[in-house]
């Protein structure tokens, strides 16, 4: 009897010890024929920052920002954002998609709102605005209906009930200052540059409901709700390859 234990004792310790010298070997050679992690297919591009590089703070700050604005969009598919701080850049991949212009854009810019008087005629899409009193600056000087921090909310419209107007409510202290020039054009300022104008809208009660008109096609009323919820980046950035 304690021969036949010692046998199987011997016996247990050797494939124990064959275990761990093939187990390994075996468990690549399985990996091999199963499919590998799902990995992000589709367009792959490195943002970098304009200007002055970023510190490694910063960089974070600006992925986290992109991030953010990349889960509001509800992309069909996965996506990936890699910080490579010792090149002062982002690498993004997006899954294929018909809107990579706009998506691009919205995540490109810093994403400080504003909304102007446009005048009455020829809204001035494309121009870069001073929204601040700055003498040493040789462009139009504008005084802000209301800025990204005057927005409590905005409410994209109800398709589905036939609505197209955006619902924009302001602040208590900001609705008073609201006062635009009748029949005019209300602007939407991108980081100061007029991307969207439009002549229909209505104010009341603290609420602009707007549609809209006129307006850059990589950009829109709708992602004035992006920006506001993730925050400005610190930088603008561009692509680079």
């Amino acid at each position: 009897m304690k021969r036949q234990i010692a046998i199987f004792t011997v016996a247990w310790l050797l494939i124990a010890l064959l275990g761990l010298l093939y187990l390994p070997r075996m468990v690549a050679n399985v990996a091999a024929y199963l499919p590998d992690e799902v990995d992000v297919l589709g367009t792959t591009f490195t943002l970098q920052p304009i200007g002055q590089p970023l510190s490694p703070a910063e960089l974070q700050q600006a992925q986290r920002v992109v991030e953010n604005r990349l889960e509001q969009l509800n992309l069909t598919g996965k996506y990936k954002i890699v910080a490579q701080p010792e090149e002062d850049q982002l690498q993004v991949t997006l899954p294929d998609n018909n809107e990579t212009p706009r998506i691009i854009s919205v995540i490109t810019h810093v994403g400080r709102v504003a909304f102007v008087d446009g005048g009455l005629e020829s809204p001035p899409l494309g121009e870069q605005l001073v929204l601040s009193a700055d003498p040493s600056e040789q462009l139009p000087q504008v005084e802000p209906l209301f800025t990204g921090n005057d927005i409590s909310t905005v409410i994209g419209p109800n398709t589905d009930a036939g609505d197209l107007f955006y619902q924009i409510q302001l602040k208590p202290a900001a609705a008073g200052r609201f006062n635009v020039s009748a029949g005019g054009y209300v602007c939407l300022a991108l980081d100061s540059v007029v991307t969207n104008c439009s002549k229909m809208y209505h104010w009341s009660n603290g609420t602009l409901e707007i549609l809209p008109d006129l307006g850059e096609a990589g950009l829109s009323l709708s992602d004035v709700g992006i920006f506001l919820e993730s925050g400005p980046l610190p930088a603008p950035f561009e692509v680079v390859n």
